[in-house]
């Protein structure tokens, strides 16, 4: 059997299509993005790299990482999936219910200068997100106002 639809029907079809598609593509994408942050040595103890994905979550999430310092290993420190890789678990954490809240912030523990570096959040398809985390040596201390 053939169904013949008038041109009207068809483009009616074709929008429907193409918006459903376009609903698809956006339900759970980075609302709050990743940016760059300064932290201080001794007196910042911890930073956060903040990626928080509209729920429902329905792709993966990952965080990577690439070190500015050869000395680190890079790459995937994350994964919806997997959690913390056990490699790095006394380094980082992400919130234990993010697939829940889409809160994907990763903590960066007992910041040191060998974490400056490009953390990246993904989120399933969506173009990957890299925020500049740079730890710097410590605040010099004003003496002027104590005069």
């Amino acid at each position: 059997m053939i169904i013949f639809l008038s041109t009207k029907k068809m483009e009616r079809l074709l929008c429907i299509g193409l918006l459903l598609t376009l609903v698809s593509f956006t339900r759970g994408t980075i609302t709050q993005a990743p940016q760059d942050e300064v932290y201080h040595r001794g007196t910042d103890t911890n930073g956060y790299v903040t990626c928080i994905v509209s729920t429902p979550v329905e792709s993966s999430v990952f965080w990577s990482v690439y070190y500015s310092s050869s000395d680190n290993d890079n790459g995937i420190i994350y994964t919806d999936a997997l959690g913390i890789f056990d490699n790095v678990e006394n380094k980082f954490s992400v919130n234990a219910d993010a697939l829940t809240t889409g809160n994907f912030t990763l903590v960066i523990k007992d910041l040191d200068r060998d974490d400056t570096g490009s953390y990246t959040c993904q989120h399933g398809q969506d173009p990957a997100i890299t925020a500049i985390i740079t730890v710097a040596g410590m605040l010099p201390i004003d003496l002027s106002s104590s005069l």
